[in-house]
């Protein structure tokens, strides 16, 4: 009997030291469970409309079972409003998108992003973006397809897209690159070096309001041609897009009147400066040019393993202004005593225009003459 007891006594003890020395490792588990489960998607992706996207293109999952692990898997995410019912112009956080994987085809261009991580994006793939988000992705080859802006509705604008180039150029599209904006009118102001874009197949520029470009000015009563520069519209290299230097050209040039209808059709040349009219009707209030994405010739860097199109989508208006040549205004320095203390000064212009004379200090002597600035108006005879 004793030597039973003694068994069952060192049986019950040895059970006791494989219980205790189990028990710690069963509990430390167990408290690990729980801090993974407490790491809630909405501590690194607070936001629920994003939530909403990304669980519908991890395969329809719940959003409350996205993962960072999921994320990995994660290839395609766009914004569509018909979609994922998520109202255009919602500002989402794209808070957690950092975990994602290189995304074949991302749109973010239907919502106003903010706090914008960095977001990796596929070789070949097609990337629909605003300027803010483009300057934060990284991709590791070259995308295919690159839009900034929206391809519908307002367009992005100008201050947003100047000095974009070199965001432009880490991406290097491909196949295509197209810039849609509210109000561009000098693209070279984006900064895109064609030679950076090496196989593009080709750039498209649209500019959705319609521009206003400086004045087309005709001598009053004068018949024949008059040669039209400006310098406000230029294709992205910084030529003149209204000139035989741009490579591409309107597709539409009318006269149009006051009341902005159309006149005619004008009979005009392009130089290297500009467009040269030939006998503006003198009904004619407007000139109206319309691009409309039609390239017309190879740029100069066709063979060059560089950009070979370039297109542009925008239409504008010329005013057409007639002016007279009025007679010179004489600005004579003198002091009290009528002594010339200086080369008389001539002001040319327009019947109507502005001229301003100042007051000016030579020599030490203050002009009495003109105590004040003088301005006026440029008249029809000489004036002194």
């Amino acid at each position: 009997m004793k030597k039973l007891g003694m068994k069952l006594f060192v049986g019950l003890f040895c059970c006791n030291i494989i219980l205790w020395g189990i028990l710690p490792a069963t509990v430390f588990a167990e408290e690990s469970g729980s801090t993974a489960r407490s790491e809630s998607v909405e501590t690194w992706m607070p936001d629920p409309n994003l939530r909403k996207a990304v669980a519908y293109y991890l395969g329809g999952i719940n959003p409350e079972e996205i993962t960072k692990e999921a994320m990995a898997n994660l290839d395609m995410l766009t914004f569509d409003q018909y979609t994922l019912d998520i109202p255009e112009d919602t500002v989402v956080d794209f808070t957690g998108l950092e975990y994602a994987g290189e995304l074949l085809t991302f749109d973010s261009t239907y919502v106003i992003a903010k706090n914008v991580p960095t977001i990796k994006v596929a070789d070949r793939s097609l990337v629909y973006v605003m300027p803010n988000v483009l300057k934060k992705l990284e991709t590791t080859g070259r995308v295919s397809q690159l839009d900034i802006g929206k391809r519908y509705g307002e367009g992005v604008p100008t201050s947003e897209l100047i000095g974009l180039g070199e965001d432009i150029h880490r991406m290097n599209p491909a196949d295509s690159l197209r810039i849609f904006s509210k109000d561009m009118a000098d693209f070279s102001a984006i900064g895109i070096q064609s030679e950076a874009l090496t196989d593009t197949n080709y750039a498209e520029f649209v500019t959705q309001t319609q521009l206003v470009l400086p004045d087309l000015k005709v001598e009053k009563d004068h018949t024949g041609k008059v040669l039209y520069t400006q310098d406000a519209l230029k294709d992205f290299r910084g030529n003149s897009l209204l000139s035989s230097v741009a490579t591409t050209m309107p597709t539409t040039v009318q006269y149009l009147d006051e009341n902005k209808e159309y006149i005619d059709y004008p009979f005009f040349d392009y130089t290297d400066e500009g467009m040269e009219f030939e006998n503006i009707p003198e009904e004619a209030a407007y000139v109206y040019i319309d691009f409309a994405r039609i390239p017309t010739r190879l740029s100069n860097n066709a063979n060059t393993r560089a950009l070979n199109y370039d297109l542009y989508s925008l239409n504008a208006l010329i005013p057409i202004v007639r002016f007279q040549p009025g007679a010179d205004v004489t600005v004579k320095y003198q002091d009290e005593e009528g002594e010339t203390l200086a080369d008389d000064e001539i002001l040319s212009g327009n019947i109507g225009e502005n001229y301003t004379s100042e007051k000016k200090r030579l020599q030490a002597t203050p002009l009495k003459k003109y105590r004040e600035t003088r301005l006026g108006h440029l008249p029809t005879s000489r004036r002194r």
